[in-house]
């Protein structure tokens, strides 16, 4: 009786420890299973990371290229309107400052005139002709860096109305042939229309024609 309780008691440990192989086996499956999903997940991660990096970096240089862009589109206009004032005022000390401002996704830019270290708003009572000549330069400029490159002629009307006349006419004779240069130079057509008879617009013109009228239809007439 003893000797079958013995057997009994070998054979429920023996079932005991199968059982518990079999679990730990399991388990050891599980654990093999993890550890994969768990590097592969680590794989995943430092690939994310990498990536995450690669963009970051990518629109840190796209940031850089645009902001470069721009202050080389801001340096162009600034020198070709510093030119225009230049040429037409002959005044050294008058410059302009285009001051970029920047909030959120939007993008401005205010212009301001420089005359002798101080700064003023183009709007602040500096002359009707002033405004012009920069607004006229400013338009060419930004005609120039437009890609791909507008083929068709540049339309000025009236654009240089205001600009103050001088005993001889000094200003607007100079500003007429700075449109004169600027043209040749950027390899652009400009087309200035006006309504009045302008002498120095006639003199730097290559060409001028005359819209009449006659038996009440219009043409054109060559001077």
């Amino acid at each position: 009786m003893e000797l079958q309780n013995l057997k009994n008691l070998v054979n429920n440990a023996e079932t005991a420890f199968l059982k518990i192989r079999e679990d730990w086996q399991n388990k050891k499956h599980e654990l093999e299973m993890l550890s994969v999903y768990i590097e592969d997940n680590e794989k995943s991660l430092s690939k994310l990371q990498k990536n995450n990096k690669t963009a970051e970096e990518s629109k840190e240089v796209i940031n850089n290229i645009i902001l470069a862009t721009r202050n080389e589109a801001i340096e162009f206009i600034e020198n070709i309107v510093n030119c225009a004032l230049f040429d037409v005022f002959q005044n050294p000390d008058l410059k302009i400052k285009l001051q970029l401002n920047t909030e959120g996704a939007k993008t401005s830019i205010s212009t301001f005139i420089e005359e002798k270290g101080e700064l003023y708003d183009i709007e602040s009572g500096r002359g009707g002709g002033l405004r012009d000549l920069v607004s006229t330069a400013i338009l060419i400029c930004c005609r120039s860096l437009v890609r791909p490159k507008i083929e068709l002629p540049l339309l000025l009307d009236e654009s240089l109305k205001f600009l103050h006349s001088t005993k001889d006419n000094a200003f607007k004779t100079n500003a007429y042939k700075f449109l004169r240069d600027v043209a040749n130079k950027l390899n652009m057509q400009i087309i200035l229309i006006t309504g009045e008879e302008d002498k120095e617009a006639i003199n730097n013109a290559d060409n001028v024609l005359f819209i009449a009228k006659k038996n009440n239809e219009s043409y054109l007439e060559k001077i």
